[in-house]
């Protein structure tokens, strides 16, 4: 079974965690404005920014089904 040893109840994990949790949060007038220029999806530059750094429904599957064992390296490759 894989262990990572940080410890993340740590004041230094938390305060991570909120900066992070503070850096993706998004507007509804952001959200309004992603949606407006992401109609084409795929051939929008805009639609690629919007999705970077995020665990989207497409690799939601991946990330809730990595066991244990497996290191979570190559998955957070794949999402970053």
């Amino acid at each position: 079974m894989y262990h990572d040893s940080v410890n993340l109840k740590s004041s230094e994990c938390e305060a991570t965690f909120q900066t992070f949790q503070e850096s993706i949060t998004v507007s509804d007038k952001d959200v309004t404005y992603v949606e407006s220029k992401t109609s084409k999806q795929q051939k929008s530059a805009c639609w690629f920014e919007s999705r970077k750094d995020r665990i989207t429904a497409s690799q939601f599957g991946d990330v809730i089904k990595r066991r244990d064992f497996n290191k979570p390296e190559g998955l957070i490759k794949s999402v970053l």
